[in-house]
């Protein structure tokens, strides 16, 4: 086989700045309309080809195909689709909580898409990958198309990339208790027709955001909403989240939660504010981050 290609990624997690849900679809999907900004925490993704067509995914140096299986499911939908004939070792260092409203899963996914197409000299274009990523999952698109801001609408395959917001950090909280299985779906079927508005809220945001010059303003300028928090409050399998989170929220003013959580944030415009920010309240049942918006969710090399 010649010089053994390494591929490597950096995968970023996500922040949604503001979630509508729009309509139920008859696919069992939601229209949705979400602003979506990448952030300073990472996974990070070794890609190197092996020739008999296996594919195994490795974590603290042990075969773990089934926590993490969109990633093993996102390579054997581009080994079946394109017919090759090698497989790929996968090495992951998990950085990103799971099952946090961030995004992790779903960048893992891009990640292994974009990387095998270049491991396998695939030589796909943007629409064959974003066809795959689709496959895999509705956020998935977002982080192929590899903008750190985005608008996204349709049940996620509408991705409008935006200007770089003003530059900014994010403290992001979240509970160490994410037991809930199937979370998304299940949050998900939580909600009903009186949640559903028009997608006005975040095109506002984002219209905002672009012309804002710090992140202040921003907030006093305009609302946000996600239209999950009521139902990530009422989960009774994270225990005290409701206190933490309007304490926080009374003490800091704006606070988010991200997708359908449990992990929430406030962004602010320079790091200390942040840091002293996350010294408001009791947070030691909470993993914290400080981390910054960054301007591309997914980081590719080869070596």
């Amino acid at each position: 086989m010649g010089t053994i290609m390494i591929v490597k990624v950096r995968a970023y997690a996500k922040i949604n700045l503001c979630l509508e849900i729009i309509s139920a679809r008859n696919d069992n999907y939601h229209d949705i309309c979400t602003a979506i900004q990448s952030v300073g925490l990472f996974d990070e993704l070794e890609f190197t080809e092996r020739i008999d067509q296996g594919i195994n995914v490795y974590v603290d140096g042990a075969v773990d195909n089934d926590q993490f299986a969109l990633i093993n499911d996102s390579a054997q939908l581009m080994k079946n689709s394109y017919s090759k004939s090698y497989g790929a070792d996968i090495i992951l260092q998990k950085n990103i909580p799971l099952s946090s409203g961030l995004g992790g899963g779903s960048s893992n996914a891009a990640a292994t898409i974009l990387a095998l197409n270049k491991l396998w000299n695939l030589d796909l274009g943007k629409e064959s990958l974003m066809q795959i990523g689709m496959a895999v999952g509705s956020d998935v698109g977002y982080f192929i198309q590899n903008s750190g801001a985005a608008l996204v609408t349709g049940k996620g395959e509408k991705i409008q990339s935006l200007n770089r917001p003003p530059t900014g950090f994010a403290l992001i909280i979240i509970s160490k208790q994410r037991a809930m299985e199937e979370k998304t779906k299940k949050m998900f079927s939580l909600i009903t027709p009186s949640d559903f508005t028009d997608g006005s809220i975040t095109k506002s945001f984002t219209n905002v955001m672009q012309n804002s010059s710090c992140w202040a303003e921003i907030y006093s300028s305009v609302e946000s909403i996600n239209c999950f928090d009521p139902y990530i409050l009422k989960n009774s399998e994270i225990s005290n989240i409701e206190r933490v989170y309007v304490k926080f929220k009374e003490r800091i003013n704006h606070a988010q939660f991200s997708g359908t959580g449990p992990s929430f944030y406030s962004i602010f415009d320079d790091h200390e504010e942040a840091v002293d920010a996350s010294k408001t309240i009791d947070l030691n049942s909470f993993e914290v981050y400080v981390v910054p918006l960054i301007s591309t969710p997914i980081d590719l090399h080869v070596e």
